[in-house]
């Protein structure tokens, strides 16, 4: 009877993690970004805190134009320096990075201040 309630349980607890973990396509998403390997990427040479896939040089130089300000204005709105440096992956699906992933980050900033 022991046993069968601890299979019981030890079910239950396995289909919940797996109900979570399905229907989070974002988790599995990170999981895999994680653990993908970005020894291809290569680094700017104008700007070594900015790494692209060779077919997103175009989007690296547009991030490079206004990463600083952006940056600063993250900062200033949290009155507060980042702790590491910025590094910034850039493969060939941001195609959009300009306006998409920055413009997020002034927005995130001004709700903060």
């Amino acid at each position: 009877m022991k046993r069968k309630k601890i299979v019981i349980f030890g079910g239950i607890f396995f289909f919940i993690i797996g109900v979570i973990v399905v229907s989070q396509p974002v988790l599995i998403k990170a999981l895999l970004a994680k653990y993908k390997s970005t020894d291809h990427f290569v680094t700017l040479f104008e700007d070594p805190r900015i790494h692209y896939e060779s077919s997103a040089k175009d989007n690296a130089l547009l991030l490079h134009d206004v990463l600083e300000e952006q940056i600063n204005s993250v900062e200033e709105a949290l009155d507060v320096p980042f702790k590491k440096p910025i590094e910034i992956l850039n493969n060939r699906g941001q195609s959009k990075i300009k306006y998409g992933i920055l413009k997020e980050v002034k927005r995130a900033a001004r709700k903060v201040g």
